[in-house]
């Protein structure tokens, strides 16, 4: 049999070359190179850091015994590993989905579902990034999050993030919509992207039940990984946010365990709390990865517009 690793060397070898390419706009670049950075991940992690074939299963033990499988199956078995990146349906998903499609549920009702889950997304994107664009915080060049009033910046975010999650949603109802219509999946297999944002009343419960858990099982891997070797990693923007999130859950834990001693306990006060504290940590912590970002180059430079009727949205606001 071939050797695991001489697949992650093609991989890499692969993304080396993607990431020498541009497409000369930063808004653009920057989803592609993390596209390619969370393929090479997953590649890093089922060819060199883990053993899929005996670690992971889909569906009962006695079900998936894929090492013993014809080639069709296993090349399946695969590609569905490939595209689950939160696991659903695997031995390694997180348990704190939110519930999926009643079995049964019918494709027709599923699909028209996510055809108006596609244009809420669509409409609320568009008129988010009209916003974003016109507000010289987030433009290129524009003002810093610290020289603009804290309330002007809070509801910048607030556009920010929701435009994020939007995308997120409109992309995964586009991909669910068209498994499903082509019988590639059924409704059960297609949870929410993201959970109950009643349950982000903390860091720690934002990042492990609110939002979507795509890179969970990577970087629970290969940051296992990491610590085993005791590396060091250089500084980046990006990594000091994502560091400050491990921090901030650190302090919470804290401050958590002490009230629970002096007999604090869970109620709607404490829940209002921690939801001020949450967005207050993400005013604070947020503009370290995004500040430098927005004042290199424009990223909501969009050509398409619902507002606009399907014209470039730059006839509202120009560059």
């Amino acid at each position: 049999p071939v050797p695991p690793w001489l697949f992650f060397i093609g991989a890499l070898m692969s993304s080396a070359y993607l990431l020498t390419t541009s497409t000369g706009s930063i808004a653009a670049d920057y989803p592609m190179a993390f596209g390619v950075a969370w393929f090479v991940l997953m590649a890093s992690d089922f060819t060199l850091l883990s053993h899929p074939h005996h670690e992971l299963q889909v569906g009962p033990p006695e079900e998936d015994a894929i090492e013993n499988a014809p080639l069709s199956a296993r090349v399946q078995w695969v590609l569905r590993l490939f595209s689950s990146p939160r696991g659903v349906g695997w031995s390694h998903a997180p348990k704190l989905f939110r519930p999926t499609p009643a079995p049964g549920t019918s494709r027709a009702s599923f699909v028209l579902g996510r055809v108006a889950s596609m244009f809420r997304c669509m409409l609320t994107v568009d008129v988010s990034s009209l916003y974003l664009r016109h507000y010289s915080t987030l433009v290129h060049g524009g003002l810093s999050f610290d020289e603009r009033p804290w309330y002007w910046t809070m509801v910048d975010l607030y556009v920010w993030a929701l435009s994020v999650v939007s995308n997120a949603v409109l992309l995964h109802s586009i991909l669910s919509l068209v498994s499903v219509a082509l019988h590639l999946s059924r409704p059960e297999d297609w949870t929410h992207l993201f959970g109950y944002w009643s349950d982000a009343y903390t860091i720690r419960r934002f990042w492990g039940r609110a939002w979507h858990q795509c890179l969970r099982r990577v970087f629970t891997v290969h940051g296992k990984f990491v610590a085993r070797l005791g590396m060091k990693w250089t500084e980046s923007n990006c990594l000091v946010f994502f560091l400050l999130q491990a921090a901030g859950i650190t302090i919470e834990d804290i401050v958590i365990a002490i009230g629970q001693k002096f007999g604090l306990k869970s109620g709607r006060t404490v829940y209002l709390l921690g939801y001020a504290w949450t967005v207050i940590w993400f005013y604070k912590t947020l503009p370290v990865w995004w500040d430098p970002k927005h004042r290199a180059q424009n990223m909501f430079n969009r050509t398409f517009s619902l507002q606009s009727g399907m014209k470039d949205s730059g006839a509202f606001f120009k560059e």
